[in-house]
C-alpha cells in the first residue's frame, strides 16, 4: 500500500507539472541527455515551441526521418553538442524560425539529404563550429534569408552538392573562415545578393566547379584574401555586377579557366594585389567595361593566353605596375579603346606576341616608361590605330 501510495504520488505530480506547463504558468529549462540509438519517425506535422534554453547533447546515432511538414520556434537559446553521426532525412517542408541564439558544435560526420524545400530566417547570431565533415546534398530549392551576423568556422573537409536554385539574402556581415578544404559543385542557377560586408578568409584550397549560371551582386564592401591555390572552373556565363569597392589580396597561385563568356561590368574603383602568379586561360569572349579609376599591382610573373577576342573598354585612368615579367600571347583580335590617362609602368622585360591584328583607340595621354627590355614579336601589320591626342613617351 506504501508503494502503491508513493506511485500515485509522483503520477500526480508529473500531472500537476505538465498541466501548469501547457498553461504556461511556470517554464523549466530542458536538459535531454542520450547514451544510445534513437529512431524517430514521424507520420502526421509536428509543431514544437519552447520557451525555455534547451540542453541537447547525444552520444549515440540519431535517425531522423520525417514525411511531414515539421515548425518550429524556438525562443529560448538552443545549445546542441553532438559527439557522434547523425543522419536526417526531410521528405517534407521544414519551417525554422529562431528568436534566440544557436550555438551549433558537432565533433562527429553529419549527413543531411532535404528532398523538399527548406526555409530558414534566422534573426539572431548564428555561431557554427564543425569539427567533422559535413555532406549536405539538397534536392529541393533552399530560401535563406539571414537577419543577423553568421560565423561560420570549419575545421574540417566540406562537401556541397546542390541539384536545385539556391537563394540566398545577407542583410549583415558575414564571417567565414575555412581552415580545411572546400568542395563545391553547383549544377543549377546560383543567385547570391549581398547588402552587407563580406569578409572572406580561406588558408587552404578552393575547389570550385560550376555548371549552371552564376548572378553575382554585391551592395557592400568585398574584402578577400587568400593565402592557398585558388582553382575556378566555369562552363557557363557569369555575369558580376560590383556596386562597391572590391579588395582583392592573394598571396597564392591563381588558376583560372573559363570556358563560357565572362560579361564584368565594374561602377566602383578595383584594387588588384597580386602577389603570386597568375595563369589565365579563357576559351570564349570576354567584355570588360570599366567605368572607374582601375588599380592593379603585380608583384610576380603573370601568365596570359587568350584564344578568344578581347573587347575592353575603360572609361576612367588605369594605373598599372608591374614589377616582374609579364608573358603576353594572343592569337586573336584585340580591340582595345581608352577613353582616360592610361599609366604604365613596367621594370622588368616584357614579351609580347601577337599573331593577329590589333586595334587600339585612345583618347587620352599614354604615358609609358619602361626600366627594362622590350621584346615584341608581330605577325601581320598593327592597323586602325587611331591617336586621338597626344603621346607621351
Amino acid at each position: 500500500m506504501k508503494a502503491f501510495a508513493e506511485e500515485q504520488t509522483i503520477d500526480d505530480a508529473l500531472y500537476l507539472l505538465g498541466d501548469a506547463l501547457r498553461r504556461e504558468v511556470i517554464s523549466i529549462d530542458i536538459y535531454l541527455k542520450v547514451g544510445a540509438t534513437v529512431h524517430l519517425k514521424v507520420g502526421a506535422p509536428v509543431y514544437l515551441k519552447v520557451c525555455a534554453p534547451v540542453y541537447l547533447k547525444v552520444c549515440a546515432p540519431v535517425y531522423l526521418k520525417v514525411g511531414v511538414s515539421v515548425y518550429l520556434k524556438v525562443g529560448t537559446p538552443v545549445y546542441l553538442k553532438v559527439d557522434i553521426p547523425v543522419y536526417l532525412k526531410v521528405g517534407a517542408p521544414v519551417y525554422l524560425k529562431v528568436g534566440v541564439p544557436v550555438y551549433l558544435k558537432e565533433c562527429a560526420p553529419v549527413y543531411l539529404k532535404v528532398g523538399t524545400p527548406v526555409y530558414l530566417k534566422v534573426d539572431v547570431p548564428v555561431y557554427l563550429k564543425v569539427g567533422a565533415p559535413v555532406y549536405l546534398k539538397v534536392g529541393a530549392p533552399v530560401y535563406l534569408k539571414v537577419g543577423a551576423p553568421v560565423y561560420l568556422k570549419v575545421g574540417t573537409p566540406v562537401y556541397l552538392k546542390v541539384g536545385t536554385p539556391v537563394y540566398l539574402k545577407v542583410d549583415v556581415p558575414v564571417y567565414l573562415k575555412v581552415g580545411a578544404p572546400v568542395y563545391r559543385k553547383v549544377d543549377v542557377p546560383v543567385y547570391l545578393k549581398v547588402g552587407a560586408p563580406v569578409y572572406l578568409k580561406v588558408g587552404v584550397p578552393v575547389y570550385l566547379k560550376v555548371g549552371a549560371p552564376v548572378y553575382l551582386k554585391v551592395g557592400a564592401p568585398v574584402y578577400l584574401k587568400i593565402g592557398v591555390s585558388v582553382y575556378l572552373k566555369v562552363g557557363t556565363p557569369v555575369y558580376l555586377k560590383v556596386g562597391v569597392p572590391v579588395y582583392l589580396k592573394v598571396g597564392a597561385p591563381v588558376y583560372l579557366k573559363v570556358g563560357a563568356p565572362v560579361y564584368q561590368k565594374v561602377d566602383v574603383p578595383v584594387y588588384l594585389k597580386v602577389g603570386v602568379s597568375v595563369y589565365l586561360k579563357v576559351g570564349t569572349p570576354v567584355y570588360l567595361k570599366v567605368g572607374l579609376p582601375v588599380y592593379l599591382k603585380v608583384g610576380a610573373s603573370v601568365y596570359l593566353k587568350v584564344g578568344v577576342p578581347v573587347y575592353l573598354k575603360v572609361g576612367a585612368p588605369v594605373y598599372l605596375k608591374v614589377g616582374a615579367p609579364v608573358y603576353l600571347k594572343i592569337g586573336v583580335p584585340v580591340y582595345l579603346k581608352v577613353g582616360a590617362a592610361v599609366y604604365l609602368k613596367v621594370g622588368t622585360p616584357v614579351y609580347l606576341k601577337v599573331g593577329t591584328p590589333v586595334y587600339l583607340k585612345v583618347g587620352a595621354p599614354v604615358y609609358l616608361k619602361v626600366n627594362a627590355p622590350v621584346y615584341q614579336k608581330v605577325g601581320p601589320l598593327v592597323s586602325s590605330l587611331q591617336v586621338r591626342s597626344r603621346r607621351t613617351s
